[in-house]
């Protein structure tokens, strides 16, 4: 998925009451006693957790008075998973007088994500721009997780936030948000030898396709493997929910692992990446590949 994006024909299924592949609300059991001890930390359903982010939610609505008939919560991450089909909308306030209306609406959002950072665990200098996509009558803003604690965040898991915004009149028409609230306990540096990664990962062979690409890659040079940095990256568990057609209409989040990770970028042009690859750095496991994503 991550790094995810909203295209236009998701934006236009949720505006007409589609359902999202974002994460919705789950009810996963309490999280262990002494998970303090244990890594990598989990997160998992807290109910105290969870009754905090029902507050900040209901004086969120109360302070913008807004009515949506689809809202899903995501309980795990206690964030605000999804809000489509408005009846009366949030309004951003654009200053349009001084700014483009895409500028405008970025800098709205990002107001929107300081005012109510509780819903999202992050401000607006907790995270980056992912994209800004202009449309006839909308405008889609993606905010992505720059960093988790005191490490950067990376991957295509870490937590986003989107907004897609009417632009003449700053209504908001979706609102949709993998920000999960971030737990501590994890080390403060790398552990594993970074030389090892070298030996796991000579003479790899990648096969993957992009779109109707299919590109394969064989790691024979140590100048195509570049360790990145120390990172967090979040392996995320769901259950996907199906309809009585079979069509999958939920993904819902049932836990998440925040990692301390090597980040290592593989390719000829390290710029332009082949793949990017995790491994725990506390103890070395591959924790996942990123492939370049389409571009929409």
């Amino acid at each position: 998925m991550f790094r995810t994006r909203l295209t236009f024909i998701w934006m236009l299924l949720a505006f007409f009451g589609g359902h999202s592949s974002l994460l919705a609300e789950n009810q996963a059991q309490i999280k262990p006693k002494n998970s303090a001890k244990r890594y990598p930390p989990k997160l998992r359903f807290n109910a105290e957790a969870f009754r905090s982010f029902e507050k900040n939610y209901i004086d969120t609505r109360q302070k913008y008075n807004f009515v949506y008939q689809n809202v899903i919560f995501d309980s795990v991450g206690c964030t605000l998973n999804q809000l489509t089909r408005p009846v009366i909308p949030i309004q951003l306030a654009l200053n349009l007088a001084e700014n483009d209306t895409a500028t405008a609406i970025l800098v709205a959002a990002k107001a929107f994500l300081d005012e109510n950072e509780p819903l999202f665990h992050a401000n607006s200098k907790q995270v980056v721009l992912g994209s800004l996509n202009d449309y006839d009558e909308f405008c889609a803003v993606l905010f992505e997780r720059a960093a988790y604690g005191k490490h950067p965040a990376a991957g295509q898991s870490r937590g986003k936030v989107e907004f897609i915004v009417e632009k003449k009149t700053g209504h908001l028409y979706l609102l949709a948000s993998t920000m999960t609230r971030i737990i501590g306990n994890l080390p403060d540096s790398a552990t594993y030898p970074k030389n090892k990664l070298y030996d796991k990962l000579k003479d790899r062979t990648l096969r993957f396709s992009l779109g109707q690409k299919h590109i394969k890659f064989t790691i024979n040079r140590l100048e195509t493997i570049q360790l990145s940095r120390v990172c967090v990256y979040e392996k995320k568990t769901f259950d996907d929910i199906y309809d009585s057609h079979g069509k999958r209409v939920e993904r819902r989040l049932v836990s998440d692992e925040p990692h301390l990770a090597y980040e290592v970028i593989i390719g000829e042009d390290l710029a332009n990446p082949i793949a990017t690859i995790f491994f725990d750095a506390i103890t070395g496991e591959e924790l996942a590949i990123d492939y370049p994503e389409p571009k929409w």
